[in-house]
């Protein structure tokens, strides 16, 4: 189990990324309004930088005790209570009702799903029609890719990262992720799409 000291050293590390990502959803999708779901948030950094270039509010959901307390801590030091909040929960049973939230994403914890398909059906569930799903992985620009790979790689703080990473059996090559990003997404007979950007795999779907 990860500890606030874990959460916060591996935020700190992805710095960069959230930022970066939260440009490119906005780009991308328009949402400036309306309701999110930032899933497996972590520290909620997602969450916070969407929450920060747009009026969105946000809802950050993790199952994990720790990353709760990081994230209302970072919550509270951006002074972004008002437009957020913390849910304690797993994504396969997500407690709010059907088409609550007009964007839904995730960025790092999809690959540690027990039941992909289930999750995207739940996921699903709770976007409005015509709302948008984006969940994945990515470490955003190349050069920011080249950055966070390097430090990691080279300091010893990170031996634990380094560790996980190529033992974690979740953690796919690119052709494996595809493969079980598109197969999950045919078992729940809905459509959606697997697509490549942010230097990373990330699964797209409009309800």
């Amino acid at each position: 189990m990860n500890t606030q000291t874990d959460i916060e050293r591996m935020s700190r590390l992805f710095s960069e990324v959230y930022p970066y990502l939260a440009l490119y959803i906005t780009d991308k999708y328009g949402y400036k309004e309306g309701y999110c779901l930032d899933i497996g948030a972590g520290a909620g950094s997602l969450g916070i930088a969407l929450a920060k270039i747009t009026n969105l509010y946000v809802v950050s959901l993790d199952n994990d005790s720790a990353a709760i307390d990081v994230t209302i801590k970072n919550i509270l030091f951006e002074g972004l209570a008002h437009r957020m909040m913390v849910i304690k929960t797993d994504v396969h049973d997500i407690p709010f009702p059907d088409n609550s939230f007009d964007l839904i994403v995730s960025r790092g914890s999809v690959f540690f799903w027990d039941d992909l398909p289930g999750a995207i059906k739940e996921i699903y569930r709770v976007l409005k029609p015509g709302g948008k799903i984006f969940c994945g992985g990515g470490l955003g620009s190349r050069e920011i890719s080249r950055r966070i790979q390097q430090v990691i790689a080279t300091d010893p703080r990170y031996k634990n990262v380094r560790n996980n990473w190529r033992e974690a059996p979740n953690i796919r090559d690119k052709g494996q992720n595809t493969a079980y990003f598109v197969n999950a997404i045919a078992a729940t007979g809905l459509k959606g799409s697997v697509i490549f950007d942010c230097e990373g795999i990330w699964i797209e779907i409009t309800k």
